[in-house]
């Protein structure tokens, strides 16, 4: 089990070498009004709640049927959301009183900031069943496999990028593959 979280503050350090931040405007919406406004420090100072994780592993051999059994399950957070938004050129350069620098057609909004939301926890259980046989002095395992036996379908990756037509925000790019059955053997000589 781990848990820990992270805080970040570059906020002096911005305020004092803006320069590290040459090619890029960095902006963010107002969320009372209507408009692109200028900050110098959007999202400078970011702290992200606990992030608690989980993974047990086990394994038991049954004596009398002669199965060895084995099982892993974790339990972690989910993606972290974003919502990525592309503004043109046409729509800053009012409130920014003059063109993107480097002739740049957009620029990315960020309009959370980072960590600040998680989507759901991703759980699963993985099982494993050998059986071993002996024949003299060479060893046989026989195993089955089963990922994902609980067949969870968690999101692991989401669109992050708001106002994009055709593709909602927080629609699922990628979940955790489906329940799958793996038989395999080992021989040893």
């Amino acid at each position: 089990m781990s848990s820990g979280k992270t805080f970040t503050d570059k906020c002096e350090v911005q305020a004092k070498l803006p320069e590290l931040q040459v090619g890029y405007e960095t902006l963010s919406l107002n969320r009372d009004a209507v408009g692109i406004g200028v900050t110098n420090n959007a999202f400078c100072r970011n702290e992200t709640p606990f992030l608690t994780q989980l993974k047990l592993l086990g394994a038991y051999s049954i004596p009398r049927i002669g199965i060895q059994f084995a099982a892993t399950y974790q339990d972690v957070p989910g993606p972290e959301i974003l919502a990525n938004y592309t503004a043109s050129n046409a729509l800053v350069q009012p409130s920014l009183g003059r063109p993107l620098s480097g002739g740049a057609a957009n620029v990315t909004v960020p309009l959370l900031a980072p960590g600040e939301l998680y989507g759901p926890r991703e759980r699963m259980l993985d099982l494993r069943f050998s059986r071993p046989f002996k024949y003299g002095r060479t060893r046989t395992t026989i195993n089955l496999d089963i990922y994902n036996s609980l067949n969870a379908n968690a999101v692991t990756f989401l669109n992050q990028n708001y106002g994009v037509t055709g593709v909602g925000w927080q629609a699922p790019t990628a979940i955790i593959d489906a329940r799958l059955f793996k038989i395999s053997a080992q021989f040893e000589f």
